[in-house]
């Protein structure tokens, strides 16, 4: 059996993405990387599962999606206490977004189409592993 101070758990990944087929392929390669991921289908149920079960490393999510947008989910969570930080997967990165996300803390945005290995050297970056 392992020492206490040899076991750890894998880090808590949040995925938010509407498209399912996308939402898939970002699990499958985060979990293959050794991460414990949870999805999360909209902003509105990003912002669900953090009021539910908020102690997550790293939330990966869309930007444009149904209902409210992942920038806008970030804002929301960043008020609301959550210090987590995010990676945003956007189609569309342009100046207003990057401008609207200036100055939020520990946020990187991923411009699609990406590499997935980009995706996981990302995660690995903020979450040390």
């Amino acid at each position: 059996m392992a020492a206490a101070s040899e076991w750890r758990a894998a880090k808590r990944v949040l995925v938010a993405e509407d498209d399912l087929e996308m939402r898939q392929v970002v699990r499958e390669v985060l979990e293959a990387a050794g991460f414990e991921v949870h999805e999360a289908s909209s902003g509105v149920a990003l912002l669900a599962q953090l009021a539910e079960d908020g102690d997550f490393d790293l939330v990966v999510t869309d930007v444009r999606m149904p209902w409210i947008s992942g920038e806008h989910v970030v804002r929301m969570a960043r008020r609301a206490g959550f210090a987590m930080p995010v990676l945003i997967m956007t189609a569309y990165a342009d100046e207003a977004l990057e401008q609207l996300l200036d100055g939020v803390p520990d946020v990187i945005l991923l411009e699609k189409p990406f590499d997935l290995q980009e995706l996981v050297e990302a995660a690995r970056r903020f979450l040390g592993s």
